[in-house]
């Protein structure tokens, strides 16, 4: 059966205002940004329902992305080749001093190469080490450096030379002459008695 009651106000649906845009979904070349807006008032009472999207699309750019210049990678030359070690093998090497871009052809070839080492082999020793410290400060001292043998000679190769060691003079100036020096004396110490005979002492350094 019908009832009564109090109407509910006619009211229109009422949109807000469209947000920002977002930023650009590609940093260049064409890409999307989106923007929304949200129902302020919902339609009441037989009002007019909202019409219209809640949310939009658009294009955007942000400019024309950077085109990578086709370059080929390129191969440093071959570095010098090794002393041969006791495996009679020598070795060389080389690197990728340009790499590939925008689709340039990779490096291709070996990066290190290995030969077998024919005939003499000589003698290699390593740099000289620092002087190390002289053993005394002044009045003349010594002080030493020595080199090691880093390859022994093979098949007749050119022998180690006999200087592994070296030594030579150091703090050749003379001492400063210093005399003896004695504090003055301490106070006298108390009695070694309290009658009788007793002694007291006292001392200096």
């Amino acid at each position: 059966m019908p009832c009564s009651g109090n109407p509910m106000p006619i009211q229109d649906c009422e949109l807000g205002m469209w947000g920002k845009w977002s930023e650009c979904n590609r940093d260049c070349d064409n890409g999307l940004r989106t923007r929304k807006r949200s129902i302020v008032t919902p339609a009441t009472g037989g009002g007019v329902p909202c019409k219209g999207q809640l949310a939009m699309m658009g294009a955007c750019s942000n400019g024309p992305c950077v085109r990578a210049v086709k370059r080929d990678a390129r191969l440093s030359e071959w570095s010098e080749w090794s002393a041969c070690g006791d495996k009679l093998l020598s070795l060389r090497d080389r690197k990728v001093a340009i790499t590939s871009e925008g689709g340039g052809r990779k490096a291709e070839g070996s990066l290190k190469e290995i030969r077998t080492c024919d005939g003499a082999v000589d003698c290699i020793v390593s740099p000289w080490a620092k002087w190390d410290f002289c053993d005394k400060s002044c009045g003349g001292g010594q002080q030493h450096r020595h080199r090691q043998v880093t390859q022994n000679p093979r098949a007749g190769g050119k022998e180690c030379p006999l200087d592994i060691v070296q030594t030579r003079g150091c703090s050749e100036e003379p001492c400063r002459k210093v005399d003896c020096e004695v504090s003055d004396w301490e106070a006298w110490r108390s009695c070694s008695a309290s009658c009788g005979t007793g002694y007291q002492e006292r001392k200096r350094s």
